[in-house]
């Protein structure tokens, strides 16, 4: 792979310098689990944007999961999981064993637009017309409801306000 297709946006948490802001726990280190209770692995990081400084992804080891996976890390859109309303718990509503196998293996060292493109696709990708081809994705990419971490948080933010 070319070196100018890796991205320069988006960066792994651990080890960048950048602390998590705001009220919003850090999940880091959580359970993932489907919801039907299984478990699916732990939250290993977070991907995030540095222009946007939003984060986009989360990686998921998959090393303990009670769908006889191989032991792997693969990113998941940060829009299409939710916090438990109560356990520090990561929720990955409606997703299916055949779609965790059909994640791409997450390796910073190859992440590119390509493999953001097979994530999406197993997810319900936007379809050509959302890409651009190049070495990184336009902002307009990351609109989509999966990369909306309001999401993520949605449950708990609803608890507290009751």
């Amino acid at each position: 792979m070319a070196e100018g297709n890796r991205h320069t946006r988006l960066q792994k948490l651990n080890g960048s310098g950048v602390e998590l802001t705001g009220q919003d726990p850090d999940i880091r280190s959580w359970i993932v689990k489907d919801n039907e209770g299984r478990l699916i692995g732990i939250v290993d990081d977070l991907v995030f944007d540095l222009q946007d400084e939003k984060v986009r992804y989360i990686v998921v080891d998959s090393g303990k999961n009670d769908f006889n996976l191989p032991a792997r890390q693969v990113l998941v859109p940060v829009g299409v999981a939710e916090i438990h309303e109560e356990a520090d718990d990561v929720i990955l509503n409606g997703i299916t064993h055949r779609e965790l196998s059909a994640l791409p293996d997450y390796d910073e060292t190859r992440f590119d637009t390509e493999h953001e493109e097979s994530v999406f696709n197993v997810f319900g990708g936007l379809g050509a017309s959302a890409i651009n081809g190049g070495g990184e994705h336009d902002r307009e990419f990351y609109d989509h409801e999966h990369f909306n971490p309001e999401n993520l948080y949605r449950n708990r933010r609803s608890r507290d306000m009751l």
